[in-house]
Order: C-alpha cells, then sequence, then structure tokens
C-alpha cells in the first residue's frame, strides 16, 4: 500500500541520521535528557511582547522530536512499534507514524509527489533543517521537526489577554506541504506552546503538566 512505501522511505532518512551518529561525549549529554521532550520553549524571560520570528521559532521547536526519540524509533525499525512507550507525542512523530499516513493527505498534512516517492536524502535535510550535508543529529541540531521556521509560507496569530491562538502554514518544495492551528500561552516569564490541531486530520496535541506532549482523542 501506498502508505507503507511512504514509511519506509521516512524511515530510511531517519536511518540516515543514525548511521551518522558518533560515540563522542556529546552523545553522553544527550542521553541525560533533551529540553525538547519537555515545553520547548527557546525563548525565557519574555516580557508580554511577541513578534512573528519568536512565534515561529517556538512552533518549530515545540512540533519537534529530540535525537533520544530518533534512536529510539531507529533502533526499533518502526514509530508504531515503540510509539506506546514514548511519553512525548510530538506532532512531528505524530505525522511520521503509519497511523497518520494511512490518511489520504488533505490542506493540514500531505506528502507531494515528485516524479517517483520522495527523496529520502531530502527528507533527512528537511528534518534537521536545510543543511547540505547530513551529521551527526546531536552536532548538527537540538531537535528534528517537520516545520523549520523557514518552512513556515504563512502566520496568522491573534494575542488576547495573554493567550496567542493562530496557524502555521508550512511547505518544502516536492516534499510535503501543511497546516497547523496552535496556542500559546505566557507560563512564569516564558511563552509556551500548548496545544497543536489539524482538524482535516482528527489530529489535537495538548502538553500535558509534565511537559509532554498528549494526543487528545475527538
Amino acid at each position: 500500500m501506498r502508505y507503507k512505501h511512504v514509511a519506509t522511505v521516512l524511515l530510511s532518512c531517519v536511518v540516515m541520521f543514525a548511521g551518522c551518529q558518533q560515540r563522542e561525549e556529546t552523545e553522553k549529554k544527550h542521553e541525560q535528557g533533551n529540553p525538547i521532550d519537555k515545553t520547548s520553549n527557546p525563548i525565557d524571560k519574555m516580557n508580554n511582547s511577541i513578534d512573528e520570528t519568536s512565534i515561529k521559532k517556538l512552533v518549530s521547536k515545540a512540533a519537534g522530536m529530540s535525537p533520544e526519540t530518533f534512536r529510539k524509533i531507529i533502533n526499533a525499525g518502526s514509530a508504531d512499534r515503540v510509539r506506546d512507550t514514548i511519553p512525548n507525542k510530538s506532532l512531528t512523530l505524530c505525522l511520521l507514524s503509519e497511523e497518520n499516513l494511512r490518511v489520504a493527505g488533505n490542506e493540514d498534512f500531505k506528502m507531494i509527489n515528485a516524479p517517483g516517492m520522495p527523496d529520502p536524502t531530502k527528507l533527512a535535510n528537511a528534518l534537521k533543517g536545510g543543511s547540505s550535508k547530513i551529521k551527526f543529529i546531536g552536532k548538527m541540531m537540538d531537535y528534528a521537526s517537520l516545520i523549520r521556521p523557514s518552512y513556515i509560507t504563512d502566520l496568522a496569530w491573534e494575542m488576547k489577554d495573554g493567550r496567542i491562538s493562530g496557524t502555521v502554514k508550512f511547505s518544502v518544495p516536492d516534499l510535503y506541504s501543511g497546516r497547523t492551528k496552535f496556542i500559546i500561552i505566557k507560563q512564569d516569564s516564558s511563552w509556551t506552546v500548548t496545544e497543536f490541531s489539524m482538524p482535516l486530520r482528527n489530529l489535537t496535541l495538548r502538553l500535558n503538566a509534565e511537559g509532554n506532549w498528549k494526543k487528545i482523542e475527538q
């Protein structure tokens, strides 16, 4: 089936990252935990003001998953095999699962087939931010995300009573495109993304008290 082929391609791009791993002191640091699996907030000690650049960064990191999650998927050979053991159900993790890929593409998320299937190398580069070389993910970046700030093609948002709600559209030419609604609130002195929703994919994620993303059953 088509979704199985897409899942295989996506898994191949993850394996590319793993093939470049090196057992160094850097890896020890990642094994201790990664804040991206928690609140995913790159902006601390902010005042009440916020701009579009900051919102894009917040959404990008909040939608991402950590190198540790990648390694767990790689070791299992499939995201679906370990999904129930991963406490942080990030948007990127959910969108790359076979369960999600069974759903036909729509405006909320769809894979784009150029002639043939998507190039695994291009997918890998997209997840880690578009660098021309694939290196050990721990050195290259601190998270993997389908929504990089530079992939956001449209951002609409409004703030009311310290709560920001909006929608981002994102696209990587010849690979994938989508859109997601989001909610950002201010916790202590930091802005935090607390919800993502893709109505056409029946997918809503909320950040729980432990800082992990959970799927809300519709």
